[in-house]
């Protein structure tokens, strides 16, 4: 529940910015920057586009989650960047639900996580 309040708290004073300068100079910004940083440029393959390689796609998770610490996350109600600790991370990603139900009666789904090895 901490965590919860800490991002509440993050996005009254997390850094303001404009939501057109977080997605169209910020997010292409720092994602140039991370894969040029983990040697990632052009490694999409046209002849072969569904990646089977595990050290690539670790690479790939690995890019992924030092972009989301320095990007962070866009608040539009409040113009603000929330910044995330590599603890606050982490421990998001132990508590992820294996299973989210959204929307009531014939609208109702469950949407389920899944892994590489699911069909």
């Amino acid at each position: 529940m901490d965590l919860l309040f800490n991002i509440l708290d993050k996005t009254l004073t997390g850094p303001p910015i404009e939501k057109r300068e977080f997605e169209f100079k910020l997010v292409p910004k720092l994602t140039k920057e991370v894969l040029k940083e983990f040697g990632l440029e052009k490694t999409y393959d046209p002849n072969n586009p569904i990646n089977t390689d595990l050290t690539l796609a670790k690479d790939f998770y690995n890019a992924g989650y030092e972009l989301a610490l320095r990007l962070g996350m866009f608040c539009p109600d409040t113009k603000r960047r929330i910044i995330f600790t590599d603890e606050e991370l982490k421990e998001s990603l132990r508590n992820v639900p294996t299973e989210v139900t959204l929307g009531y009666g014939k609208d109702k789904v469950t949407i389920k996580s899944r892994v590489p090895e699911d069909r």
